[in-house]
């Protein structure tokens, strides 16, 4: 069956003439000479001009579709068809003309790269250390009257050959004219086109999943201690969920009073986040307590050292020893509960992402202080939407006086505090309903492992007489999961599973009901 493969290169601002080529099937590989001869005369290409031969790469991507961990999934084809992109020099000497930017179809897109951008971004030996994979040149170094001398499709890749040449980047030897040469695949043309990826994340680029206690309760992970520490497949699967849901937990864990576990565990994903609590901590009720973790106190929906410059992104709490009576653990999803309001009272939202809080932490020779929003957003400009809150910070105990306006205004006679009063508490409604909450005790041998910027924890009250309670803990940077994240994906793609198209997982309103703002 024929197929009609078409596409162009052009220079901003100007079109290059297209070629068209039609060809079965059978016939998706180079052009001949003979061929390409054959189309340039019945397609009316001038002897002088020099046609380019076309290569139709395609890239076949296992993605297995998305389910809560522990469901079988099968395997999905995901086609990504690197178009072929043919194109006749237009002018003398086969150079392109001096422009600024380069138009090129991706995905049958169009897309418009900036030279500098592009040069910018070559990873060719000369240009990216190969043992350090570090870059050798800075991308002030790069001319900003550069533009490509020629480009072409070949293999499956765009190559350009530049304009200018950079001192740092040696010129391979085989390129005679002295001019450099970069090459980028259809995996990196595609990456750069799409505006919803982001470099930082991987896994992280999954849709997230908003729940409350009952999607919770159907969607809880569990992993075995061995397999997470020994099984880099199930090890990736769990990160995967821990980067959807925000909580996930570890169950068999050796006992904790003959050896600490915590490292163990926490170096699974990356370096342990030494604080002044110790790299490790022990949760347990003792008399005069420097913080209300360590008593037998109801403590409430929180998020952990929100007084620091930088809060630790996951933290781990492994159970050594549970026999009171009392004591449960719960799990609220803050996510959820701010994108509730946001679509509620929108202005409101609005103030909780402006208005700062300030957090410390003041006791025992030490005095902590930062302020921050109670919800930080990727990107402002993208609208609200699931996907789109970075973190969240609500602390509670930890929360400090506010700011005084000194002008003779104090901030509490401002519409902006009453708006931003009326949001706090919308959410703290929201965490403290039961039907957010997703409740259990943890038992010895068992370790919860859960996103401290999202997943808000807290513990019920309990007797400190009726047993012992004891759990020790530990953090680690969000900087390190996210590294672990990128690395097992790209290890095991298949088994993990690529990049989620939106709508994978939708917020479900019907599961969280419809709460409206009075």
């Amino acid at each position: 069956m024929a197929s009609t493969f078409r596409s162009a290169i052009r220079c901003h601002g100007r079109t290059l003439p297209s070629l068209t080529a039609s060809a079965t099937a059978a016939s998706k590989r180079s052009l001949s000479s003979r061929t390409l001869s054959h189309l340039q005369t019945r397609l009316g290409i001038h002897a002088h001009a020099t046609a380019l031969k076309s290569v139709i790469s395609t890239r076949h991507l296992s993605t297995p579709a998305v389910q809560p961990i522990g469901v079988a999934q099968e395997d999905t084809e995901h086609r990504l068809d690197i178009p072929a992109f043919q194109f006749r020099d237009i002018l003398p000497g086969g150079e392109l003309p001096q422009t600024k930017s380069l138009k090129v179809n991706v995905d049958e897109q169009p897309a418009v790269f900036d030279n500098v951008f592009l040069r910018d971004s070559c990873s060719c030996p000369t240009c990216i250390d190969p043992s350090t994979q570090q870059k050798l040149f800075s991308t002030s170094d790069i001319p900003l009257d550069i533009y490509p001398r020629r480009a072409k499709i070949s293999d499956g890749k765009l190559k350009i050959e530049w304009s200018h040449r950079i001192a740092k980047c040696a010129v391979p030897e085989a390129n005679v004219n002295g001019y450099h040469w970069s090459y980028y695949d259809g995996d990196f043309l595609h990456s750069a086109t799409s505006a919803s990826r982001s470099v930082r994340a991987t896994m992280s680029d999954f849709k997230r999943v908003l729940w409350n206690r009952k999607a919770m309760e159907r969607s809880v992970f569990w992993i075995d201690y061995k397999d997470y520490m020994t099984d880099e497949v199930a090890l990736a699967k769990a990160l995967k969920h821990l980067s959807l849901y925000g909580l996930i937990f570890i169950r068999g864990v050796p006992d904790g009073r003959q050896a600490n576990q915590v490292p163990g565990l926490a170096e699974r994903i990356g370096n342990l986040k030494n604080t002044f609590y110790g790299e490790t901590w022990n949760v347990k009720s003792v008399p005069q307590s420097k913080n209300i973790a360590y008593t037998s106190l109801d403590l409430g929906p929180h998020m952990d050292l929100l007084y620091f410059e930088s809060p630790p992104g996951i933290q781990f709490l492994h159970c050594v020893e549970n026999s009171v009576k009392g004591g449960q653990s719960y799990f609220v999803d803050g996510f959820q509960a701010a994108f509730m309001l946001s679509q509620s009272a929108p202005v409101v939202f609005d103030t909780l992402t402006r208005f700062p809080v300030n957090f410390h932490y003041h006791n025992d020779s030490r005095h902590y202080r930062f302020s921050r929003p109670i919800v930080v957003l990727k990107d402002k400009g993208q609208g609200i939407n699931e996907g789109s809150i970075d973190h969240m910070n609500w602390g509670p105990p930890f929360q400090a006086p506010f700011t005084i306006d000194n002008s003779g205004n104090t901030v509490s006679n401002s519409t902006t505090w009453r708006s931003f009063l009326r949001g706090m508490d919308f959410l703290n409604k929201q965490f403290e309903n039961p039907q957010n909450q997703f409740e259990l005790l943890l038992n010895e041998g068992d370790c919860a492992v859960f996103a401290n910027r999202r997943v808000l924890h807290a513990r019920r009250a309990f007797d400190p007489n009726s047993g012992n309670r004891f759990l020790k803990g530990g953090y680690v940077d969000i900087d390190a999961f996210e590294s672990a994240c990128r690395v097992l994906a790209e290890r095991y793609p298949r088994q993990v599973g690529g990049q989620t198209a939106g709508g994978e997982y939708e917020y479900l309103a019907n599961e969280f009901g419809q709460d409206q703002w009075v």
